[in-house]
């Protein structure tokens, strides 16, 4: 209780203010004990400023004495048993009844009179709440005075404590600090023990410390190791335990929230991986689970764009969310037929709060800030309750898929279908979808504790908003995003997975400078019809445009599909032993040469007998005019038998191989 009277002492900070007097009805006079400031206030202002903290009760002029209890309820207890009220109400009577009749504490036989007045009204009343409570003595009763002045006369604080007082450790100090010890190094550590493993320990070490030091320590009980666990703070026992990630997401509040006035002045990012197979609008091959980049309005809960492709979060695919919730989308929205509502959204944000992710803390990506002239700010990590309106986008937006092609959560003895073989929607179609749900659907949505819809404080705050500012131009957002490397560039332009690019512009840099030269190129993944290529004198962008595609529709294709298309011609060529037949193919060929050349070696060996033949100096004795050579004599018939048993060989020359 608190009375503007000599003896009140307020705090402020680490500042006392005491009262000095009550200049009138409402106005009050405090001075500071430091340096004797003097505070006018009316009674109102000063009384609100305490309710509200700013002043805190330090000495009232109502309580007595002495040092109020430490123990003793001073507020209302949260919960009192039957029996502890009931003798609060008993005392207080005999309290009562003795201030009324101005009874000096210390004068105990007045107190004696009042207690036996007081106790036989209470037996005339026949009041069975308190037929059990006994007629007290009067030092009893004067000491139940004491306290309740003591207290600022409360009279809870008079209760018995029996029950309520806390015990007092009855284990010694040497025990309480090796029972301390172990807790700490046991229990409050990561993965650590249990309590019974702990205890175990615990007897352990006062084993050895009455063995070691000669004392005789009593061991603490299971029940008392248990109670003391159960007292330290839950979040510093999970933080210790589990990791700090695990006790803040277990332990957070949420207490002021968000601060947002007006729309455009906090969007929120966030990315998901949708429960779902696609199909590729060409070809019709099944390309996988798609991500979805989402970009929301805080304020209004009404979504600004999105984006959806199969890289995962990186700074490619924010960027290419915020240009598409910044450029208007009139056109867009005629391209999409059935769209009931218009998408009025466009324009720079001033804050965008995003994932604290590796890549969003590159220079590429801090230099989109700088070109777009807006903050960003990164959420901490592991705690997404700080941006809870965009992780509810994030589970809405995978609720309104179709069923086909749809991921399924494993369940025990149980065999989900393959999204991989039911998929049959395509890509282009989930786009159109999402598309409608964020125009069509999400901003109708009702939220039930406010009673209100994002598409109506989104319209509300367009009339309240200055207009927005738009970029100059997004083609410095296309070469941020884009995927970089270093290519060796020439007239011929350059080459990144296996398609060529090149530009007349390209052409009559290399033509006035080098032919050939090494430098940065960045190929854009949702298109790969151009490039970026960075030439090193003039310090500038160039684009360079897709020649000589490997398919018709290369030019309206992302860098996915391209891989894909590429992946299945290579799994058709596998399924016709495309490579096996080439190597055959080779291998004949090869054997085909083999035999020409040995043809050829065998050619001209007979080519060199024929010339070579006849070339002796018998052929000089067969000239005209000289003598005839002799002539061979005939076998004999000796020779004649036994010309069968002699072994042929075959002829050979001393070049031959």
């Amino acid at each position: 209780m608190i009375s503007y009277a000599r003896g009140l002492v307020l705090k402020h900070g680490d500042r006392l203010m005491v009262f000095k007097n009550k200049l009138d009805e409402h106005r009050i006079q405090f001075e500071y004990t430091d340096n004797g400031q003097y505070v006018t206030e009316t009674i109102g202002e000063n009384y609100r400023a305490i309710r509200s903290g700013k002043y805190s009760l330090s000495q009232s002029p109502l309580i007595a004495g002495g040092t109020p209890d430490e123990e003793a309820f001073v507020t209302l207890p949260a919960h009192i048993e039957p029996d502890k009220e009931a003798g609060v109400a008993y005392k207080t009577k005999y309290i009562r009844a003795a201030i009324r009749e101005r009874i000096p504490p210390c004068s105990l036989p007045k107190l004696q009179e009042m207690i036996d007045r007081v106790y036989v009204g209470i037996q005339t009343s026949q009041n069975h709440e308190f037929c059990n409570f006994l007629k007290p003595s009067a030092p009893t009763v004067r000491e139940w005075i004491r306290t309740y002045k003591r207290n600022g006369s409360m009279a809870y604080s008079v209760v018995d404590k029996r029950g309520i007082k806390k015990a007092r450790r009855r284990i010694s100090t040497k025990a309480n600090d090796v029972l301390d010890e172990m807790i700490q190094k046991h229990y409050l550590k990561l993965r650590g023990e249990s309590v019974q493993t702990t205890h175990r320990l615990l007897e352990r070490e006062i084993r050895a410390i009455n063995m070691n030091e000669g004392q005789d320590l009593k061991c603490p009980s299971l029940s008392t190791l248990n109670r003391r666990v159960n007292e330290l703070p839950k979040m510093l026992v999970d933080r210790h335990r589990y990791g700090s990630a695990y006790a803040k997401n277990k332990w957070r509040y949420s207490m002021h929230g968000d601060q947002s006035t007006r729309i455009m002045e906090r969007v929120e990012v966030d990315h998901t991986m949708l429960d779902i197979w696609v199909l590729d609008p060409i070809t019709g091959l099944p390309l996988g689970r798609p991500w979805v980049t989402i970009l929301i309005d805080r304020y209004s809960g009404y979504i600004l764009g999105l984006h959806v492709s199969f890289y995962g979060p990186s700074a490619s695919t924010i960027a290419s969310a915020l240009r598409m919730s910044i450029e208007p989308k009139d056109l867009l929205c005629q391209a999409i037929p059935g769209l009931q509502n218009s998408w009025t959204v466009y324009g720079v944000a001033e804050l965008y709060v995003m994932d604290n992710g590796k890549e969003m803390h590159s220079h590429r990506f801090r230099r989109i800030g700088w070109e777009l002239q807006t903050d960003f700010i990164y959420n901490p990590v592991r705690q997404p309750w700080l941006k809870s309106s965009i992780e509810r986008t994030m589970m809405e937006v995978c609720r309104i898929l179709p069923a086909q092609g749809r991921v399924h959560t494993p369940i025990k003895n149980s065999l989900a279908p393959d999204p991989k073989k039911t998929a049959t929607v395509l890509f282009d179609d989930l786009c159109d979808g999402l598309l409608m749900w964020a125009v069509d659907v999400y901003p109708l949505r009702i939220n039930r504790s406010t009673l209100t819809r994002p598409i109506d404080l989104w319209n509300e705050g367009l009339q309240s908003t200055p207009p927005v500012a738009l970029p100059h131009s997004t083609e410095n957002l296309d070469i941020t995003m884009g995927i970089s490397m270093e290519r060796v560039v020439s007239g011929d332009g350059m080459t990144y997975q296996y398609m060529g690019y090149n530009s007349l512009e390209l052409r009559d840099y290399c033509r006035g400078n080098n032919r050939t030269f090494r430098t940065e190129v960045r190929v854009i993944p949702d298109d790969i019809s151009y490039a970026f290529i960075h030439l090193p004198k003039e310090k500038r962008w160039i684009k360079a445009e897709l020649v000589r595609p490997t398919y018709e529709f290369a030019n309206n294709i992302s860098l996915l599909q391209h891989q894909l298309i590429r992946k299945e011609a290579g799994e058709k060529l596998t399924q016709k032993n495309a490579e096996e037949e080439l190597n055959n193919a080779w291998h004949r060929l090869r054997d085909r040469w083999s035999l020409a050349v040995s043809r050829g070696k065998a050619l001209k060996r007979e080519t060199d007998l024929i010339r070579l033949q006849n070339l002796t100096s018998a052929r000089l004795l067969n000239k005209p005019g000289l003598s005839q050579s002799m002539e061979v004599p005939e076998a004999s018939d000796a020779l004649k038998l036994n010309f069968n048993e002699i072994t042929p060989f075959k002829s050979f020359r001393i070049d031959e191989e």
